[in-house]
C-alpha cells in the first residue's frame, strides 16, 4: 500500500524542504521560505531568472535547469543573490525532484479550484 501526503492547495500542509550547499548569509526562516517557495515558482513557470525585492531583502533567483546531486539527494539546483540591509551573498541550494513534484500537483489543484 503507497501512503501519499494530501495536497493542499494553500501549501500550509506542504513540507517544503531544501538542502543549503553553501551561504554566506545569516538567513531568518522566513526569507529562506520566501526563497524556496519563489525558486519552485521559478521552476513550475520555467523561468531560469526572477528578480525580488522585499522589504527584507532584495535579489534574483536562478537555475539553469538542470539536475543536482548532493549525497543521496537529488533536485534541482537554485541559486540566489541576495540584499539584506547589511550584507549581500549568495544562497545555492536544491530542491528534491518530490517536492517539486507536490508542488505542481498543488498548484494544478489551486488552478483547478478557480475555475
Amino acid at each position: 500500500m503507497r501512503y501519499r501526503t494530501p495536497v493542499d492547495p494553500t501549501g500550509t500542509l506542504l513540507r517544503w524542504g531544501f538542502v543549503v550547499l553553501g551561504t554566506n548569509l545569516s538567513l531568518d526562516d522566513e526569507l529562506r521560505r520566501e526563497l524556496l517557495v519563489l525558486a519552485i515558482r521559478a521552476y513550475l513557470d520555467d523561468l531560469p531568472r526572477v528578480d525580488f525585492d522585499w522589504e527584507t531583502a532584495s535579489g534574483c533567483v536562478t537555475t539553469d535547469g538542470d539536475a543536482a546531486v548532493l549525497g543521496s539527494f537529488i533536485g534541482q539546483r537554485f541559486v540566489a543573490e541576495v540584499e539584506t540591509a547589511d550584507r549581500t551573498g549568495k544562497v545555492e541550494f536544491l530542491v528534491t525532484e518530490a517536492q517539486l513534484k507536490l508542488a505542481a500537483e498543488a498548484r494544478d489543484a489551486e488552478e483547478a479550484l478557480v475555475h
